[in-house]
């Protein structure tokens, strides 16, 4: 990619690219005029083994799944096959290129499990949208995915045929069409969020199409759900957690409705039992992402109250800095005695989580993975909170024993072998505050295993300016990462 095209990517914002597709083409992207020659990854195999797999019927059965060669020990945590009772229609001939092919199964059978906690019932990022990339050959959601693929293969260094930026462009033209025209919206609201999966993890560079992105997904799932059509729950959580992370990475007010009431409010979670199944985005911290939300919400007041503070407004500060402190305590009050609810089956021991027959299973190791990555972001929250709300410095006891237990607990995530999916906040919340000799070899070992298991983009960024900040005390993260030019989602 070159960087006068991804310079020309950062002044594409989504609001003008859906206006139309005309308007659309003014903010086309152009591609290298160079064409990069394929590196066909081992993998796959010679030119001969990719002739023979990916033919046509073989090619819908084998994106359908392999997933019998998946299944865990436990019934809990046995992977569905969305297309076990589907044949290929007799008409059905896939039209796209080896390179399509290879990216589409990079998506199914690697990014689609690196981004989310549990697959159980079933992977929603598989199993709800491959079937919609087979029925629409030419979809936003295709381009959506090549572009997601293509990327994280870019950041590893592989040389595409087609780079990901034009893939993205792609996508975006047929949101613009889909949108222009009313048309398949809830297909055109997957395409919208891939690409701020997109944007948040395997973006090169910062883009001011995120919050676009969001704002364009949140109006589009309310009129979705007015016409009460929606088939595809699993986005309300999706486009839920990118909105409280992009909050909590940014300091900017959540855009969906606050969950308070959890029943009308989809998008979050609801209720403090656990039914068994585990949320495949959020884990075992279904109950802790309102109170994420609320903390987004602060943060963001507290960028309000220093503006009128600047701006010498003493009446609205005032006011603003009770409701901050108010607020703030209660969040720490619930913070403090919230925990992960333990699914059917299993036991807290020691600190840690085992099945209640006593055995090691690969589902155990998954859900102890999650238990810890919740506890992860609890210690986080709190962390932040003592850090923004009270302004307690850097070496205060309440922000070094929350910067140890936080990463204690990220630690335990990747020691486990289990799901290290969404990590990055809290790591990165405590490594920006971690002083001593300890903290940071665990700080550093969490971001090494981070960036071999996932390979995104956003990992290595955020890894260069925790060193960069530790390099220098007197500057905060938020300094480096304005003096990189970088704005990290911490997805």
């Amino acid at each position: 990619m070159s960087a006068n095209g991804d310079s020309r990517l950062n002044t594409l914002r989504m609001n003008d690219a859906y206006d139309s597709p005309a308007a659309h083409d003014l903010g086309m992207v152009t591609p290298e005029s160079e064409v990069y020659s394929t590196d066909m990854w081992a993998s796959f195999g010679n030119e001969g083994d990719l002739d023979t797999i990916w033919n046509d019927n073989d090619l819908f059965q084998y994106m359908s799944g392999q997933v019998d060669q998946l299944e865990a020990d436990s019934p809990s945590l046995q992977y569905a096959n969305p297309w076990q009772d589907l044949t290929p229609p007799c008409d059905w001939r896939p039209s796209w290129s080896t390179s399509h092919q290879e990216l589409l199964h990079h998506y199914s059978e690697v990014l689609s499990h690196l981004i989310v906690l549990s697959e159980e019932p079933i992977n929603p990022f598989r199993n709800c949208i491959m079937p919609i990339i087979y029925e629409s050959q030419d979809s936003p959601v295709l381009y959506a995915v090549l572009a997601f693929s293509a990327a994280h293969l870019e950041n590893t260094g592989k040389h595409l045929e087609e780079s990901s930026v034009d893939f993205y462009n792609r996508s975006l033209e047929g949101i613009s069409h889909s949108m222009s025209n009313e048309v398949s919206p809830q297909e055109t609201l997957i395409a919208i969020i891939l690409l701020v999966y997109f944007e948040a993890l395997v973006r090169s560079k910062s883009s001011p199409n995120m919050k676009a992105h969001l704002q364009d997904s949140s109006r589009l799932l309310r009129k979705i759900e007015a016409s009460k059509q929606f088939e595809y729950d699993f986005l309300h959580k999706a486009l839920g957690f990118y909105d409280v992370i992009h909050s909590l990475s940014t300091r900017a007010k959540p855009l969906l409705t606050p969950p308070g009431d959890i029943d009308n409010n989809r998008g979050y979670p609801k209720g403090n039992s656990h039914s068994g199944a585990i949320d495949p985005l959020l884990g075992l911290s279904e109950t802790l992402w309102p109170l994420l939300y609320r903390l987004g919400v602060l943060l963001s007041r507290l960028e309000e109250w220093k503006m009128a503070v600047e701006a010498g407004d003493a009446f609205d500060s005032d006011i603003l800095y009770i409701a901050i402190q108010t607020s703030a305590a209660t969040l720490k009050e619930t913070l403090e005695t919230w925990v992960p609810v333990i699914p059917q089956g299993y036991v807290l021991s020691d600190g840690n989580i085992s099945r209640q027959d006593g055995q090691i299973t690969p589902d155990c190791l998954t859900i102890r993975a999650m238990f810890h990555n919740a506890l992860a972001y609890r210690y986080a929250a709190l962390l932040q909170l003592h850090k923004a709300a009270y302004g307690r410095p850097r070496h205060h006891p309440c922000i070094q024993e929350n910067v140890h237990l936080t990463l204690s607990h990220c630690m335990e995530v990747t020691s486990s072998n289990g799901p290290v999916s969404a990590l990055l906040w809290p790591l990165f919340i405590a490594a920006s505050e971690a002083v001593t000799k300890e903290d940071r070899l665990m700080a550093t070992q969490t971001f090494n295993c981070l960036q071999q298991r996932q390979g995104m983009v956003n990992i290595d960024h955020a890894s260069e300016i925790i060193l960069k900040t530790w390099s220098d005390p007197f500057r905060s993260w938020e300094m480096v990462e304005q003096e990189m030019g970088f704005t990290i989602v911490f997805g």
